[in-house]
């Protein structure tokens, strides 16, 4: 019996463990779709007439823009997940998103709190230039549609 409890409790921190850090990112999601939809709008003012091409261009451009919040966002969650898993430091102290990134700032400095900025990167700017293109021709076939 006494196996079979250890085993659930090792289980259910595993499940949680997966939350850990969650925080961080759920609250940046404000400031990340600001910056996003504030860039490609405003870039999208010096157009008479956008092409998709236009929407790719302005949504890829707000892509690069957010990547300044939400690597350090996403560094925070990951560490806290991955806390104590082959770091070299233990990070099981920590509770929270801040006080991660507090850590990781007095340890590694600024340069450690944007670590994996130029992977995020190369994630989100083709990836938002992509679903803005996408979000712009399905509107303008919607609206050729219900034209007919």
């Amino acid at each position: 019996m006494d196996g079979e409890k250890n085993y659930w409790e090792i289980l259910g921190s595993q499940m949680l463990g997966m939350f850990k850090g969650m925080l961080s990112p759920m609250l940046g999601i404000t400031a990340i779709n600001s910056i996003l939809f504030g860039v490609r709008g405003n870039l999208l003012k010096y157009y008479e007439s956008p092409t998709i091409l236009d929407h790719y261009m302005a949504g890829s451009a707000a892509g690069a823009t957010q990547v300044v919040i939400s690597c350090p966002s996403e560094l925070a969650k990951i560490r806290m997940q991955m806390s104590g898993v082959g770091e070299k430091t233990d990070m099981r102290g920590y509770k929270g998103s801040l006080r991660t990134l507090k850590a990781i700032y007095r340890m590694e400095g600024m340069r450690g709190c944007y670590r994996g900025l130029i992977v995020t990167a190369v994630r989100d700017v083709p990836a938002f230039g992509f679903y803005f293109m996408t979000y712009e021709a399905s509107r303008r076939v919607r609206k050729r549609n219900l034209r007919k």
